[in-house]
């Protein structure tokens, strides 16, 4: 008999924790994961419409993002007008997604657009969030 009063039975009564320590750092992980990936790189207010679909970049795409003062970037790193150059013509297999604030000067968005078409470039995408108003404009 042990100190309280139990027969000793070879059994071991204790719950091994290690599983589900590793199950919920696991699950930890996929979550901060997870959140990167939504959270955008560059504060940028989408336009809305009714035809937009939930979805966001893939990693097959050039994603390029244009903020309200008409400043291109592309994977969080700021880069000029010329810079998309050699993009456009190496990366012909990746579709080119452009985030574009709804405050972008018009000509910011034109520019690429027009870069793009100089390069034979008609797989373009503008990504917008979904229009949830009942209004039909």
């Amino acid at each position: 008999m042990d100190r309280l009063g139990y027969e000793e039975s070879g059994f071991d009564i204790s719950i091994d924790l290690t599983p589900m320590v590793d199950v919920l750092f696991m699950l930890l992980i996929f979550f901060i994961t997870a959140t990167t990936f939504i959270k955008p790189i560059i504060d940028i207010n989408l336009a809305t419409a009714r035809s937009a679909k939930g979805g966001g970049a893939t990693s097959n795409q050039i994603v390029i993002a244009i903020n309200a003062q008409g400043i291109l970037y592309i994977n969080g790193n700021q880069v000029g007008l010329n810079d998309l150059k050699p993009i456009f013509a190496q990366q012909r297999d990746k579709t080119i997604n452009l985030f574009v604030d709804k405050q972008t000067p018009f000509q910011s968005f034109l520019a690429v657009i027009d870069l793009a078409k100089l390069h034979n470039r008609n797989d373009l995408v503008v990504t917008t969030t979904p229009d949830t108003t009942n209004e039909h404009r």
